[in-house]
């Protein structure tokens, strides 16, 4: 598979008007550049096709698929995280990273949820005491330098998203996503989602 960078895939998702262009060139650099280990057992490509594999099991939506497997795009498209030796220890916002990247090819449908999922895990806490429990190290360290908890205020604006479903579901599959060694299908099985999800 073609090696891709930022600057490659920024090219592509800026000028292509190719709907299958781009949803391979964005496999392929999550491919290329996934190595990165942001959690404390698995890579990103791996986490974000687990948590792909999930909504397409559980959801079966295209909007929903794309979502999943490129919520985490933010933490790649910088080049910049693997830099930081505490990356883990600041908030870097990669969900609005990634938003901001995307939203040049993808609706609301697929950018909300990824733009929500932080939030989401700050709003399932609050309402599910016993979830934070289930979270990995990694992710409980996260929820804290993202704000914790929601006030009764915060929990009531997340829920006016019209979206706030959607990233419930997502940051579940999110969190359920860090399996090591499991066997994962090659990424190119995603591309046909991606592609359908794409408004140029």
């Amino acid at each position: 598979m073609e090696q891709f960078d930022f600057e490659k895939i920024n090219e592509i998702v800026t000028y292509s008007k190719d709907k299958a262009e781009i949803a391979g060139a964005l496999c392929q650099f999550l491919k290329s550049v996934g190595s990165l280990h942001l959690d404390e057992i698995i890579t990103q490509y791996e986490h974000g096709i687990q948590t792909a594999v999930l909504a397409k099991k559980e959801a079966g939506n295209a909007s929903l698929i794309t979502a999943a497997l490129l919520h985490d795009i933010g933490h790649l498209v910088t080049g910049k995280e693997e830099e930081l030796p505490d990356f883990r220890e600041v908030d870097l916002e990669h969900e609005q990273i990634a938003v901001d990247f995307l939203k040049r090819i993808y609706p609301p449908a697929v950018l909300e949820p990824i733009r929500l999922h932080v939030d989401a895990k700050r709003y399932i806490c609050t309402v599910d005491q016993q979830y934070f429990d289930f979270l990995s190290p990694a992710s409980k360290n996260s929820l804290e330098l993202q704000g914790g908890r929601f006030s009764s205020l915060e929990k009531e604006l997340f829920e006016e998203n019209e979206f706030f479903r959607e990233a419930v579901l997502l940051r579940k599959w999110d969190d359920r996503a860090k399996v090591e060694n499991l066997e994962i299908p090659d990424i190119m099985e995603f591309k046909s989602y991606l592609e359908e999800s794409i408004i140029i």
